[in-house]
C-alpha cells in the first residue's frame, strides 16, 4: 500500500502498521544498494529508526526550456546558478518572450516554484523541520525563500497576467514557443515530444533548477515526484516472505529497465542498464539528472501533519503575485499552524 507524504507516518509506525524495510535493504545489497540515496532518505522519518518504504516511481521536477529562445536572447547554455538564472531571465524578457510560463490561478505552479527555491536554499531536511515545528515559516531563512520568488515576480519573470491564468494556458505558451521555460515533471514529456501538441518539440531540453552560489551544499537537493511501496507491519511468516519477494521483483534493476524502456516510468535506481534508443532524449536526460539527487522532497506540505497546509501554503504564495510581501505570506502560513495549535 502507499501513503503519500511522510508527515503522519510516525503514528502508523508506532502502531506497527508499517514495516521497517531497512533490514531487508541491507541484507540484499544488490537490490537495496541500487536505489538512489535521496529517494530512500525521504522515507526515513524524523524520530524513527529505519526506512519505511521503497520508491516505486520518481522523476525530477525540473526546468524544461526552449534552447532556441535562449540562444536568440544571447544565452548560450542553461544557467546553473541563481545569478546566471536571473541574468538569463532579464535577457529573455528583453528579447520579447515570457521567461517562465506560470499559471498561478492553478496554485500548484507557484507552489512548485517555491518548493524548488526552498530546497536549493535550505535543503530538503529543513522541510521536515517545518513539519515537526522545529522551524517556523516566519523564521528569517524561510521568509528568504519566499522573497526569492517575490524577486522573480518583481523582475518580470512571468506573464503580467500570471495571477489570473491557468496551468493549461501557461503550458500552451511554452508549447507554442511564447515562453522560454516551464517548471514541470516527467508526466509532460509525452506532450513535449509530440510535434502536433508541441510545435517547438525539437528545441526543448530539461535541466535542474539553478542552485545558489552561497548554498552550494544544497546543489543536488531536488524536487521530485516520488511514490512508495509500503509493507503491512503485521505480516508474518510465509505472507511476509512472499510480500518481500514481490516487492523486490517489482523494484529491482530488471524491472526498472523494463518500466523505463516500455512505459517511460522511472524507478529511482542507479544501476539501470538503459537502452537509450528505446527512450526519448528528454526522458533519458531526466533519468540522468534525477539520479544525482542527494536529497529529495516533493511538496513542502507533504512533511506537515496539517492537511490544510496544501491550500494555505499555495494560496499565500500566490498572494505575492497580486502584491503581498514575502513577510505577509509567511505570517499567513504560520498563522494557519498557530491557530490549529490553540
Amino acid at each position: 500500500f502507499r501513503i503519500q507524504g511522510v508527515a503522519n507516518l510516525s503514528e502508523y509506525i508506532d502502531n506497527g502498521m508499517i514495516l521497517n524495510l531497512q533490514p531487508y535493504l541491507e541484507e540484499d545489497k544488490e537490490w537495496g544498494g541500487g536505489f538512489t540515496e535521496g529517494s530512500l532518505a525521504y522515507y526515513q522519518v524524523p524520530g524513527q529508526e529505519g526506512t519505511y518504504a521503497v520508491p516505486m516511481e520518481s522523476g525530477l521536477i525540473g526546468v524544461y526550456y526552449n534552447e532556441d529562445l535562449f540562444k536568440a536572447a544571447g544565452v548560450d547554455k542553461f544557467p546553473e546558478t541563481w545569478t546566471e538564472f536571473t541574468d538569463a531571465i532579464t535577457k529573455l524578457k528583453d528579447s520579447g518572450v515570457i521567461p517562465i510560463a506560470m499559471g498561478a490561478q492553478s496554485t500548484y505552479m507557484a507552489g512548485h516554484l517555491h518548493d524548488q527555491i526552498f530546497y536549493k536554499w535550505l535543503g530538503t531536511e529543513a522541510a521536515k523541520l517545518l513539519g515537526n515545528r522545529e522551524k517556523k515559516w516566519t523564521d528569517s531563512d524561510v521568509v528568504e525563500t519566499l522573497q526569492k520568488e517575490k524577486d522573480l515576480i518583481d523582475l518580470g519573470a512571468f506573464d503580467a497576467s500570471a495571477a489570473g491564468i491557468t496551468d493549461d494556458i501557461a503550458m500552451t505558451q511554452f508549447q507554442q514557443g511564447e515562453a522560454a521555460m516551464v517548471i514541470t515533471g516527467p508526466w509532460n514529456i509525452g506532450v513535449f515530444t509530440d510535434k502536433e501538441k508541441t510545435p517547438v518539440t525539437d528545441s526543448i531540453k530539461v535541466a535542474k533548477f539553478p542552485y545558489f552560489e552561497e548554498k552550494e551544499e544544497f546543489k543536488n537537493e531536488d524536487m521530485q515526484t516520488l511514490s512508495p511501496y509500503m509493507v503491512n507491519g503485521k505480516l508474518q511468516g510465509k505472507e511476509l516472505d512472499l510480500t518481500i519477494e514481490l516487492l523486490k521483483m517489482l523494484t529491482n534493476k530488471d524491472a526498472a529497465k523494463r518500466y523505463a524502456e516500455e512505459a517511460a516510468f522511472l524507478i529511482p535506481r542507479t544501476d539501470i542498464d538503459l537502452d537509450e534508443s528505446k527512450c526519448s532524449p528528454l526522458f533519458v536526460e531526466n533519468v540522468k539528472l534525477g539520479g544525482t539527487s542527494t536529497g529529495i522532497g516533493v511538496d513542502i506540505f507533504d512533511f506537515d501533519p496539517l492537511t490544510s497546509m496544501q491550500d494555505r501554503t499555495r494560496n499565500s504564495i500566490v498572494s505575492m503575485f497580486t502584491g503581498a510581501t514575502a513577510e505577509a505570506a509567511a505570517q499567513e502560513i504560520q498563522g494557519e499552524i498557530d491557530n490549529n495549535a490553540k
